[in-house]
């Protein structure tokens, strides 16, 4: 791989590991952001607006708090499933 290919793969890595860190540290207002906006490019445009990120950077944020959600929701309903079924079969 050539020197200039690799920097930009690092350089583009780099934002996303910061949009990250910045999300860490302000996550209940950037939830806020996400959870009041009407869809995801709303969202995004916010985002890059209030902490002047890039595309990526703001889609990098959103797509972790999705994954995030949807890891919490899976477990959720995967617990409810379990204790559904149980009392099924107790009866």
């Amino acid at each position: 791989m050539q020197d200039s290919t690799r920097k930009d793969i690092l350089f583009r890595r780099l934002g996303i590991v910061k949009a990250l860190v910045l999300f860490i540290e302000h996550k209940e207002e950037i939830i806020k952001i996400v959870f009041e906006s009407e869809n995801t490019e709303s969202s995004k445009k916010q985002l890059i607006s209030k902490y002047n990120l890039t595309d990526e950077q703001a889609q990098a944020i959103v797509d972790c708090l999705v994954k995030r959600l949807s890891q919490l929701l899976r477990e959720d309903l995967l617990k409810e499933l379990d204790e559904a079924e149980r009392e099924f079969n107790k009866i």
